[in-house]
């Protein structure tokens, strides 16, 4: 009972309207796909495309399971070969992974970054209503990744001969890099051993505040892969090109934490690298060791007072400086 004398039982009711809007948007899908069907099957080239019948399918979606009927058409290929097809399948082809949509798919691989495959089964499950093992888990998270992958190394291969889609225009362009070592397991542990450093790049224009020491960064564009140095700089660059017009970037500050292969990125006089802000203030700790002095430098950084920071920090490198 939602209702009781004294109190409405909120979860109960919550559910209930959970389960309600699901089951009206199932129907909803159910019928703009067979409609999409019918409509394909009266556009067809009639004379490649045989009909043969309708079969019963399932698609997977956040909404449950949405069960309808699409066409099966008959269609000899250029040498003969006869095949059957689903011209409904193939207009869905980018936007699902298998028979599961692909927002549901993205809720997966989003899951799976933070639980193991087996707690996303679970979870995802739950929220959906529909069962989903574990191994179903992992394999849309391999998929997707795949599709990643590839769009990548095409958006590579396009910035490396100067034809990137970007279209946003920016002077100055933010850039940063890590390196993360994660503990591999299965067949990559074989392959590639007990652990292998996945390099992380990001790019971006700056950043608003949100909050009280809180901002966004603007324009971010990223990008994650275990490739070697000259493949995943390759990568990062086509990941740029694809969001920017880089023709238009007069200027890169690019932020990292001193590794050597980070000065990759080093190209031409536009990039200016620099450590980032945690490793620029270890760094001060590390080659000073008076304390007095490390809080003075600190003191001239943070009031922006760099001329006179330089000064203060390599006097020989200054004209009448002490050696």
């Amino acid at each position: 009972m939602i209702m009781s004398e004294s109190q409405i039982d909120i979860r109960v009711l919550e559910k209930e309207i959970y389960r309600y809007c699901c089951e009206f948007g199932r129907e909803m899908f159910r019928t703009i796909l067979m409609k999409l069907d019918d409509a394909l099957m009266v556009e067809r080239d009639r004379q490649a495309y045989r009909h043969k019948g309708k079969r019963k399918a399932v698609l997977k979606t956040i909404m449950g399971e949405v069960e309808y009927e699409r066409a099966i058409y008959r269609r000899e290929e250029e040498n003969g070969a006869i095949c059957h097809v689903y011209l409904l399948d193939e207009v869905l082809g980018s936007e699902t992974v298998g028979f599961m949509s692909d927002m549901l798919a993205q809720r997966i691989a989003e899951t799976s970054c933070e639980l193991s495959y087996r707690r996303t089964a679970e979870t995802v499950s739950n929220l959906t209503g529909q069962s989903i093992s574990h191994t179903g888990a992992w394999r849309v998270t391999q998929v997707l990744g795949e599709r990643v992958n590839l769009a990548e190394r095409e958006a590579a291969a396009r910035a490396k001969s100067n034809q990137g889609r970007g279209t946003k225009e920016t002077k100055l362009l933010f850039e940063e890099q890590d390196g993360v070592y994660l503990t591999l397991q299965g067949e990559d542990r074989k392959v590639m051993g007990k652990t292998a450093e996945m390099k992380i790049a990001i790019a971006y224009t700056g950043a608003v505040e949100t909050g009280t020491n809180r901002y966004n960064l603007t324009g971010k564009v990223a990008c994650a892969n275990f490739e070697g140095i000259d493949g995943f700089f390759e990568r990062k660059e086509g990941v740029i090109a694809e969001e920017y017009n880089v023709d238009e970037i007069q200027m890169r500050i690019f932020n990292g934490d001193g590794a050597g292969w980070m000065r990759r990125n080093i190209t031409d006089e536009t990039v200016h690298y620099q450590l980032d802000t945690y490793h620029r203030n270890k760094a001060i700790v590390q080659c000073v060791s008076n304390a007095d002095a490390r809080r003075k430098l600190f003191e001239l950084l943070y009031s922006k007072q760099i001329d006179l920071l330089l000064a203060v920090a390599c006097p020989g490198d200054l004209p009448g400086g002490d050696a």
